[in-house]
């Protein structure tokens, strides 16, 4: 939660605690920050099954596997991109 730069309200209520000083009369979590948490999980979620697509794009679990599916492609092109640019400066150096 802190790679999003959630407010601390948020971050306390999302952990199950409560603010017990005064700072918890006045702090609230209004829908906007809601809304900042859940794509923030989200683009989280999409760029660790980029990176792990990027890895190895199968995998033997058939839930995991379906949803590499979607990044298989932009992974191996990745994957080619980068070795074939340090191939090429690699040889030409």
């Amino acid at each position: 939660m802190d790679d999003l730069d959630l407010s601390e309200a948020l971050k306390v209520e999302r952990m199950g605690h409560k603010i017990r000083d005064i700072r918890g009369v006045y702090k609230h979590v209004s829908p906007q920050a809601r809304e900042a948490l859940r794509a923030g999980l989200q683009e989280l979620w999409k760029a660790s099954l980029r990176e792990r697509a990027a890895l190895c794009p199968h995998s033997p679990v058939p839930l995991l596997d379906a949803m590499l599916e979607p990044y298989r492609r932009t992974a191996r092109e990745d994957f080619w991109r980068k070795n074939v640019a340090n191939n090429v400066r690699a040889l030409s150096g």
